[in-house]
């Protein structure tokens, strides 16, 4: 990673906004670490990417039902920033469950994926942040 330039943290890059505002932040030059669930659709989104920007993005596992993955993906970042600030962050993950359904953690999975992990990797974050923090809900 250039030194110079920005870096933003983005959950939910491969979706309708997130994949949007993937592309955006890789044509501003940014180094974007982007969460994923489904590795399909981030090659399918990386295809969509001029091969020139493809390098300012990486992909980075998570699952919002699962704190672990959620603790796992903060550690990988925070390795990955060598120290360096994130820029922004946007919280963009989200979703609306069409069955009640418990979490692993033991809560409802709307519930932990629209506010509990949002609210650990946002905390867990907090620290390495030196510029904006944006959440969008639907």
């Amino acid at each position: 990673m250039e030194e110079s330039r920005k870096i933003a943290v983005l959950t939910g890059a491969t979706g309708g906004i997130g994949s949007v505002v993937c592309k955006y932040l890789a044509d501003c030059c940014y180094t974007v670490y982007a969460a994923c669930r489904n590795n399909k659709k981030a090659q399918s989104l990386l295809d969509t990417i001029p091969e020139d920007k493809r390098g300012y993005i990486e992909f980075i596992e998570l699952d919002l039902t699962s704190l672990q993955s959620a603790d796992e993906f903060c550690d990988t970042i925070i390795c990955k920033l060598n120290g360096n600030k994130i820029d922004l962050l946007i919280n963009n993950a989200g979703m609306i469950a069409k069955k009640f359904n418990i979490t692993p953690g033991g809560y409802e999975t709307s519930m932990q994926v629209n506010y509990i992990s949002v609210k650990r990797i946002t905390e867990r974050l907090i620290p390495h942040i030196s510029g904006k923090i944006i959440n969008t809900v639907s």
